[in-house]
């Protein structure tokens, strides 16, 4: 999915320039070169040599060490849409059943809605992170890459990820969860939040960010 793509690129570009621990761990996984999150990385590398005006993407030769300590990983909101844009159209390119004016009017309408312009940088990232759970808050993530913690919630003792938070964690049991259940599937009921698309369910799944995600540093 590419929206979900966009996500992560945002993520990681954060976790790289401002989280010394997420950044010796992302750099770690970039020599590691087999690994799960390896196809992350890959996204990452493209969209920094597409910000250096090359469309040879899948030939990218980004050293991720390199372009931090030469402070040219960063992103800002117009490069992040006009790089999805040009990701579309890649993909519009091989799937020409398409419509692509329906696909990318209800992108661009849903992305709005969950990342409206007045929200603060710090509820969008609260945002990211309960909608790709690839955050160190969720222990359950935390343990997978630093194998150093329970990986179960301490309130439930399910698995702490971001599933668990929106939909089952009695400690987050509120309103936003009701409204979020109403709206999603049982087959990927994250993601049926946006496919959705209304304000109610939209705006329910912002409001439970602020609650399941502890003060990010």
């Amino acid at each position: 999915d590419i929206s979900y793509k966009m996500i992560n690129i945002k993520f990681i570009i954060k976790a790289l320039t401002s989280d010394p621990f997420m950044q010796g761990l992302i750099l770690q996984l970039e020599e590691a070169k087999a690994h799960r999150y390896q196809h992350h990385i890959d996204e990452i590398r493209k969209f920094l040599t597409w910000t250096r005006g090359s469309n040879e993407l899948n030939r990218s030769r980004i050293d991720l060490l390199t372009s931090v300590h030469n402070g040219v990983v960063s992103y800002s909101k117009d490069e992040i849409t006009r790089f999805m844009d040009f990701t579309w159209n890649k993909h519009l390119l091989l799937n020409p059943r398409i419509n692509p004016g329906e696909i990318l009017d209800n992108i661009d309408e849903r992305s709005k809605k969950l990342f409206p312009r007045y929200s603060s940088r710090s509820t969008d990232t609260k945002v990211m992170s309960l909608l790709h759970g690839h955050d160190i808050t969720f222990t359950a993530f935390k343990a997978r890459v630093a194998n150093n913690c329970d990986p179960q919630c301490p309130n439930c003792q399910m698995l702490d990820n971001n599933y668990h938070r929106i939909f089952s964690c009695p400690l987050y049991r509120c309103s936003y969860r009701e409204t979020i259940q109403e709206h999603s599937t049982s087959d990927q009921p994250c993601w049926s939040i946006l496919r959705d698309g209304s304000d109610g369910s939209i705006t329910a799944f912002r409001s439970l960010a602020q609650i399941a995600i502890g003060e990010l540093s």
